[in-house]
């Protein structure tokens, strides 16, 4: 929210025809940084975006993957897992 080229890619990705997604997980974390007078442009942001479910199958894969990881010495965040496991679901791929 704070950087142009941010926004700047945001708009490009949506003007190419592009899902613009996230989770109510990401929501949380941009919503508990705000300064008062960003308020209003996350709004907008969250406007624009279709949030993407977090269920059952989603926790459950979140969970796998936090415990194999964990088994080799790894520690991955509950949220991010949720998140990676939400976008999978939602047929979204890593770039690449």
């Amino acid at each position: 929210l704070r950087g142009r080229p941010v926004a700047e890619r945001l708009e490009a990705r949506a003007r190419s025809g592009d899902l613009l997604t996230t989770t109510g997980i990401n929501v949380e974390e941009i919503v508990r940084g705000l300064r008062p007078r960003e308020t209003a442009a996350a709004d907008a942001l969250f406007e624009g975006l279709l949030v993407i479910p977090i269920g059952l199958d989603e926790g459950r894969q979140a969970g796998t993957w936090r415990r194999e990881f964990a088994a080799q010495g790894t520690t991955l965040s509950h949220a991010d897992c949720l998140v990676a496991a939400a976008a999978l679901a939602a047929g979204h791929q890593q770039p690449g």
